[in-house]
């Protein structure tokens, strides 16, 4: 019984070294911002996964792509609880951005400036 346990133990903690081996690489070599990425969401409605995916995007931002990232949610429509959930959003994640139809050109033209390299 004790050789079983040991043996899962030995491998959670290979695992666990080679998570921290993934992570030690990541941070090293994954530090260069590689680009601007632009979402544009169209919202209506209630959206009750909204939180989940503008967090979402946030995370691949950082760990997957390396960019920097800003969201352009569209509204054609949405609800009061969701503009509320979105305001508070915008505290707490940069680059969330809360525009009509008509106003997107404009708000992407205010935020977005392309250089060359």
């Amino acid at each position: 019984m004790e050789q079983w346990i040991m043996g899962v133990m030995a491998i959670f903690a290979v695992l666990g070294v080679l998570e921290v081996v993934f992570l030690i690489c990541h941070w090293t070599y994954g530090r260069e911002k590689e680009g601007e990425t632009l979402v544009i969401l169209p919202v209506k409605g209630e959206v009750p996964e909204l939180e989940f995916s503008l967090r979402k995007i946030q995370h691949n931002r950082a760990w997957k792509y390396h960019s920097e990232c800003q969201v352009y949610l569209v509204d054609l429509g949405i609800s009061e609880e969701s503009k509320r959930l979105i305001r508070i959003l915008q505290r707490d994640i940069q680059g969330i951005y809360l525009c009509s139809a008509e106003d997107l050109p404009k708000a992407i033209s205010q935020n977005v400036c392309l250089q060359s390299q």
